[in-house]
């Protein structure tokens, strides 16, 4: 009986370790009309998924020039796989949602995108730490969930 509790532990233990729950990090940023809040969703250090809404405060454009560029965005993001953007325009604010899934999307789309350098081409994840280190030094604030 003992050395089946003892297996019954081994074996619990080994589950818990293989499994690895994701992560909600969330970085916030003002800046003039603009504000940002940016979701990343980790395993570990890897960055599974990010989501980005960005509301902007819009004047002085008609909601037909407002659909022109919100459009051109959709069609640009949502032809990547892995990759939506959406966006609603409701009395002078634009808010435009990114859903990007890492595991689904290129290099060489993030790259063109600007999203990655050129010098991450051949990386094999996007690090949640040094992502995180980035913001800070640009003076984002970010929390863990």
């Amino acid at each position: 009986m003992k050395k089946i509790i003892t297996l019954f532990v081994l074996l619990a233990s080994l589950v818990a370790c293989g499994t690895t729950k994701e992560v909600e990090t969330v970085c916030q940023q003002a800046f003039g009309d603009m504000s940002a809040e940016v979701s990343y969703f980790s395993k570990k250090d890897k960055i599974e998924r990010m989501v980005s809404v960005v509301t902007t405060t819009i004047d002085g454009y008609t909601d037909e020039e407002i659909s022109e560029y919100a459009d051109a965005y959709a069609d640009k993001y949502n032809a990547i796989t892995g990759m939506t953007y959406s966006y609603t325009y409701v009395d002078g604010k634009l808010v435009e949602t990114i859903n990007i899934d890492f595991n689904k999307t290129s290099n060489s789309d993030l790259i063109s995108l600007g999203i990655l350098g050129y010098g991450d081409a051949n990386i094999d994840y996007i690090s949640l730490e040094q992502t995180l280190d980035n913001q800070k030094a640009a003076g984002i604030t970010c929390n863990t969930k």
